[in-house]
């Protein structure tokens, strides 16, 4: 058994059993396990019937790319679904919002990816409020080098109350993603982009600017099917699935068609199929 996975052989309905962490409700029998601060249920029969009578189950996880809705366990997050907390991240006609200096950059209204960016040749910052503190969040963005000569010392950074979540040493002059986690340890914090860090005269465009908190993704039986949703709030997120919950390179893109119900996203998948794992990645 592989190191770290605590697994219960089958055990009579309508019982509670319990792993150490966090008891579980499971009707109709079947086995569970416990990876990770993760729960997985696996029904012995695919009968829809006992996918229905799943219950709902609270799951911590420790990472950027949202939780899992794993087998046909369905997973809830604390975090409230706020959207995007930075204002004009996108720099669409202006660079208000953010403070800056005269050595910070300037506005640019032609260059961004796509439309309007910021060329960023000091620092610029911008606090952000409405945070839970304990609550995990996703900042992302991108950026390109606007002019200079390229060197292996990282040159651009982005800072969180003056802490470097992320930094950089380009290898091209085009855009470029970037994305990190960041539990908040209070309700405001100071979100910083810089260029020319460690002394390395780079200057960047940075456009995309995003911090919002990590989605839930929920589920609910409907027929031979399971709907998926999470909130219209988030963006950028895609849904993924996999047959293999450990892996780190089998996920896939769900294909099926996204429809927006009220302030949700919603995919229908089959229920027929036990074991697969489904998850948001940015």
């Amino acid at each position: 058994m592989a190191k770290g996975i605590c697994r219960r052989q089958r055990y009579r309905p309508w019982r509670y059993r319990d792993c150490g962490r966090r008891r579980v409700h499971c009707p109709g029998g079947g086995r569970y396990q416990f990876i990770e601060n993760r729960w997985i249920v696996q029904p012995l029969s695919s009968a829809v019937a006992e996918l229905g009578s799943l219950d709902r189950v609270h799951m911590p996880m420790k990472t950027y790319s949202s939780l899992f809705f794993l087998g046909y366990l369905f997973s809830s997050l604390s975090a409230i679904a706020q959207g995007n907390l930075v204002f004009n991240g996108g720099f669409d006609s202006s660079a208000a919002g953010w403070v800056t200096n005269v050595s910070s950059g300037y506005y640019n209204p032609w260059k961004g990816n796509p439309g309007g960016c910021f060329d960023l040749a000091g620092s610029i910052s911008q606090t952000i409020s409405n945070l839970s503190p304990g609550a995990s969040y996703f900042v992302s963005g991108s950026y390109d080098v606007a002019g200079g000569t390229l060197v292996s010392t990282p040159s651009f950074g982005v800072t969180i109350n003056g802490n470097i979540e992320f930094e950089v040493a380009p290898l091209d002059y085009n855009w470029h993603g970037f994305n990190f986690s960041y539990t908040a340890t209070s309700s405001s914090a100071l979100l910083s982009l810089e260029a020319q860090i460690h002394g390395i005269g780079l200057g960047y465009r940075i456009d995309n600017i995003l911090m919002q908190p990590l989605p839930k993704l929920a589920g609910n039986v409907a027929g031979t099917n399971i709907v998926l949703t999470w909130s219209t709030n988030v963006v950028g997120f895609v849904l993924q699935a996999s047959t293999n919950f450990l892996s780190t390179t089998n996920w896939l893109n769900v294909t099926n068609s996204v429809a927006v119900v009220g302030s949700n996203r919603t995919v229908t998948v089959s229920a027929t199929r036990p074991g697969q794992y489904f998850r948001l990645k940015l």
